[in-house]
């Protein structure tokens, strides 16, 4: 399979980058494929299993040499999706390689900033702004469950964005 020479996104910005990387590469369907933006940015994306030969499972890890996400296929889908766009975001916003990304460092009270910044490029790109809140206004969704299905991520991830986009 052949890759695309990898992209780099100027903006350090997570929501900023996230923007730019839609704007260049989503066709505007819902869900994002992030599996295809990955593959656009020049990054191959393996799903393997077991992860657990390390002390402690772990949900994905990039590493930017070898232009690789891995990912638990043991985890959910909705977590493989946030996974990888977490780890297209350590691609994107140019931190060093991801050596292993534990469950831990996905939940809001991640405290290390540049898991911070992975997981909002992450919310970002895989709920945009403006798709959201197009939706949720129309709307075409008329609960949690429909939003977080129409955007393929998890309930807990829908409502924290809907929280931090002040839009409940």
């Amino acid at each position: 399979m052949s890759y695309a020479s990898p992209t780099v996104y100027f903006s350090r910005d997570p929501a900023i980058a996230a923007a730019q990387m839609l704007q260049s590469q989503w066709n505007g369907v819902l869900p994002v494929d992030v599996e295809q933006l990955a593959f656009d940015s020049g990054l191959e994306v393996s799903h393997r299993s077991p992860f657990d030969a390390e002390p402690f499972p772990y949900s994905g890890r990039f590493i930017r040499d070898s232009h690789l996400i891995e990912v638990n296929a043991s985890d959910a889908p909705v977590r493989q999706r946030f996974t990888i766009a977490h780890e297209l975001g350590h691609f994107a916003l140019g931190h060093p390689d991801a050596l292993r990304d534990y469950p831990s460092v996905f939940s809001a009270s991640a405290t290390d900033p540049i898991e911070r910044e992975a997981n909002l490029f992450a919310a970002s790109v895989l709920m945009p702004e403006d798709a959201l809140r197009k939706v949720y206004r129309s709307g075409q969704a008329t609960n949690l469950d429909e939003l977080a299905g129409m955007f393929g991520v998890s309930k807990v991830a829908m409502t924290y964005r809907l929280q931090n986009l002040r839009l409940i």
